[in-house]
């Protein structure tokens, strides 16, 4: 079985910053209601109190519909200026895959 690389190679802002951008949440607050957790929690992520859940990933996953091996890649493609573009309202989509069985 080849071995993957792992999800902890993800620095967790930018995880959180990229699920931010692909699902159009302009807050983590509007981000943690949409991934069903609490807003406190995302916080504590971002400073580093506590490391990104199971249930935080799950969530994520399938709310994306993104693969789990395709994650770090697509973590790596968000433009750096995408919080700019999401506050003036012009963000591009990004591509993602539309079958949600496909985890």
């Amino acid at each position: 079985m080849p071995r993957t690389r792992p999800l902890t190679a993800v620095d967790p802002n930018a995880l959180l910053n990229w699920a931010r951008w692909t699902l159009h949440a302009r807050t983590d607050r509007e981000l943690a209601k949409l991934l069903e957790v609490s807003a406190p929690q995302i916080s504590k992520i971002r400073t580093g109190i506590h490391p990104v859940t199971a249930q935080l990933l799950v969530s994520l996953l399938e709310a994306t519909y993104v693969k789990l091996r395709e994650l770090p890649e697509q973590v790596k493609q968000m433009p750096e200026d995408w919080a700019a573009r999401v506050k003036a309202g012009t963000k591009k989509r990004m591509p993602q895959n539309k079958n949600p069985t496909a985890l």
